[in-house]
């Protein structure tokens, strides 16, 4: 009975140790093989990676910031150039200065002039000092000079026995208003175009009789041409006739050279 119990028991310890060591050897294998997948992964991922790094496009060249800024400002030039090559013939008539100050003008010319100085702005405060926006600036400055070479006053219109008088009062308030000498004046109107009548102002009725009075007065400019500027008088009736500027805001038109005030 004892050796039964002795050879059961050796039987055991040896089926026992045999299990451990065979427990201990496939822990290895399985160690060994979760240590060749994450290898063999981190392997297959670097090559995923590798190969879409192949796959994207290579960066684009930086910019050439002196080219944005000629090709955005190229169309502003290239309005300039336009009118100028319609310099002098388009501006040379005696209605091309009242074609300037109107707010609707009709001379086509006039319009595109507008519509090119409306447009003349940077794109941005750092564009200042570039060679590319002083271009525009000096091609603007160009069509202005050419401008006021070709722009010629238009004939007095005025005839009445007062006109010397009256053109002495425009002179008198234009230099007071430019602090400038004047060279020429002009008036517009044959006549006052008086009307009198009474119209309410809120709940005071207030009585008129007056009429209006419109010229250009050539000054000298700082820059050694001429500035036209336009004056709208009034002439009130009910005050003795007494010539005033208080109702429009005198205005300068343009530059014009002197030379042609003084041939006119």
């Amino acid at each position: 009975m004892n050796k039964i119990i002795v050879i059961f028991a050796s039987l055991s310890l040896g089926l026992a140790a045999g299990c451990a060591g065979s427990l201990q050897l496939d822990s290895n294998s399985l160690f060994k093989k979760k240590k060749a997948d994450e290898s063999s992964a981190a392997s297959s991922e670097a090559e995923v990676a590798a190969a879409g790094a192949s796959d994207k496009p290579a960066a684009a060249p930086p910019a050439d910031p002196a080219a944005e800024r000629r090709a955005h400002y190229q169309p502003l030039i290239d309005d300039v150039d336009r009118l100028q090559q319609q310099l002098p013939a388009c501006c040379q008539g005696e209605d091309f200065l009242l074609e300037l100050t109107s707010p609707y003008p009709s001379h086509e010319f006039v319009k595109q002039y507008k519509s090119a100085w409306s447009h003349k702005s940077m794109r941005k405060a750092e564009d200042l000092e570039t060679p590319e926006w002083k271009a525009v600036e000096a091609k603007y400055a160009e069509l202005d000079e050419a401008l006021a070479a070709a722009v010629r006053l238009p004939k007095d219109v005025y005839k009445a026995k007062d006109a010397k008088q009256l053109k002495r009062v425009f002179s008198d308030y234009a230099a007071s208003h430019t602090n400038k000498p004047v060279v020429d004046v002009v008036l517009l109107y044959d006549d006052w175009g008086r009307k009198s009548g009474s119209e309410w102002h809120g709940d005071q009725l207030v009585n008129y009789d007056q009429g209006f009075m419109r010229g250009f007065v050539v000054v000298k400019g700082d820059s050694g041409k001429g500035e036209v500027w336009e004056f709208t008088p009034r002439k009130d009736f009910l005050d003795g006739g007494k010539v005033k500027f208080d109702v429009y805001v005198p205005a300068e038109v343009t530059d014009i050279a002197l030379s042609s005030v003084a041939a006119k």
